[in-house]
């Protein structure tokens, strides 16, 4: 089983809270975004949110279309993330 990915974790959660306010069903979804120029099924949309594999542009207008304009990263924690920078920017500075 692959580990869990708190980034994705994150985006379901919002993704499902937003909705369940708007009354919105995959269906909804989907048909804002084939209006909006993105061909999708209601299945698509839902497998890829389970997957966690949507394209950029995909997920901005997903977010879009749910109301969701504004997302709070800074309590995401993604294991092995912040080492990572410190190493990339110590390379830089050294």
């Amino acid at each position: 089983m692959a580990a869990r990915n708190p980034l994705h974790d994150m985006l379901k959660r919002k993704v499902a809270a937003a909705k369940a306010a708007r009354g919105y069903s995959w269906q909804d979804i989907a048909s804002i975004m084939n209006r909006c120029g993105m061909p999708i099924s209601a299945n698509h949309l839902a497998a890829k949110m389970s997957r966690g594999s949507f394209k950029a542009t995909e997920l901005v207008l997903l977010l879009r279309a749910l109301g969701i304009r504004f997302l709070d990263l800074c309590d995401v924690e993604v294991a092995g993330l912040e080492e990572a920078v410190r190493e990339i920017e110590r390379g830089r500075h050294a």
